[in-house]
């Protein structure tokens, strides 16, 4: 992290060789990863409830299973509200579309 502007809240990376970098952007959650991959401010890891907050998911969202098995599905999840802009953008272009098809007939 030298030279490098620390900001607050962060997630910092520690690959398996233990290097770690804070980055502009966030990594990616990665299923198969080392345990050891996100540090919050560089201290620690997140906690399962803030695995879930970075996909999107809301804090209702029910825990029932172990932390391991929360770095897995975060680890494959899409985050929500990705999803839900992308279809919103495909409903409009979907509309769109059919609006053009109708000008044309008419």
């Amino acid at each position: 992290v030298k030279g490098k502007i620390i900001f607050y809240p962060s997630i910092w990376h520690e690959n398996k060789a233990g290097n770690v970098s804070i980055l502009d952007y966030a990594c990616a959650l990665r299923t198969g990863a080392s345990y050891n991959y996100l540090l919050v401010n560089g201290y620690r890891r997140p906690s399962s409830r803030e695995l879930f907050r970075l996909q999107g998911f809301p804090d209702s969202f029910k825990i029932v299973v172990s932390h391991q098995e929360v770095r897995r599905q975060t680890g494959n999840s899409v985050p929500v509200p990705l999803i839900r802009a992308v279809a919103h953008r495909i409903h409009e272009a979907l509309l769109s579309s059919e609006r053009a098809r109708s000008t044309e007939l008419s």
